[in-house]
């Protein structure tokens, strides 16, 4: 279980995004393509190996069967571009964020796929 947090594809972005945050908000550093597409592909790349964890703890599962994994990725860029800017002003829908969702999660399938998705067959 701990195996997944330790994967470099996981602490990699996890470190991308405590340091944006610290450099974003804590020092007032702003970089636009950096602050608008960072975050959603740091979504994309954290989420599934988090949920991966949980399903281990909880259902002793280990991998996403490839259509549990299309889903979560598009269940993500539904919340993010479009339940979230309907609920509060603050979020702003971009189909580019939704594009850098989709590339974090193709960081997962790249570098996790092969021992996080069940594959067809």
């Amino acid at each position: 279980m701990i195996k997944r947090l330790l994967h470099f594809s996981f602490w990699i972005p996890a470190a991308l995004f405590v340091v944006h945050q610290i450099l974003q908000k804590g020092v007032a550093i702003n970089l636009s393509f950096i602050d608008d597409y960072l975050d959603p592909f740091c979504l994309g790349a954290l989420v599934p190996p988090l949920l991966l964890i949980e399903r281990e703890w909880l259902f002793k599962q280990t991998h996403f069967a490839k259509i549990e994994f299309v889903i979560l990725l598009l269940v993500l860029m539904l919340a993010s571009e479009w339940l979230l800017p309907f609920l509060s002003s603050e979020f702003v829908a971009d189909p580019f964020d939704a594009l850098a969702i989709f590339i974090g999660g193709c960081w997962f399938w790249w570098f996790r796929g092969k021992v996080g998705i069940i594959p067809k067959g």
